[in-house]
């Protein structure tokens, strides 16, 4: 009896080693499956960005439309109708007034003594 529970023993030992192999083989595999896949979407998203920032650049940078990096600006012109604005007035800030006394029930009301 003893001895069948010994080799039932070893057996469970050698499976459990046998399992545990497996299981790291298994991790090692799915993290290179993962880092397979991660390698693939950067170089799908280098690819990507690659298209977007090299393609055909326009005609008239081909062939200096403007000498330089931005169109000429137009003349400020100043708009009809504003010339006479500078002689507009506002009135003065409002001055600060002073407080409104206090209300009969309030505890700042005092009755003159």
């Amino acid at each position: 009896m003893n001895e069948e529970k010994e080799e039932l023993k070893k057996q469970v030992e050698k499976l459990q080693a046998q399992v545990t192999l497996s299981n790291a083989q298994l991790k090692a595999f799915k993290d290179e499956e993962k880092a397979k896949e991660v390698l693939k979407q950067q170089k799908r998203k280098a690819k990507a960005s690659a298209e977007r920032y090299h393609m055909e650049p326009h005609p008239e940078h081909l062939f200096g439309a403007y000498p330089y990096a931005y169109p000429p600006m137009p003349a400020m012109v100043p708009h009809h109708g504003f010339e006479d604005w500078s002689q507009i007035r506002y009135p003065p800030p409002p001055m600060a007034m002073e407080h409104p006394p206090p209300l009969p029930n309030s505890r700042l009301f005092h009755l003159p003594s």
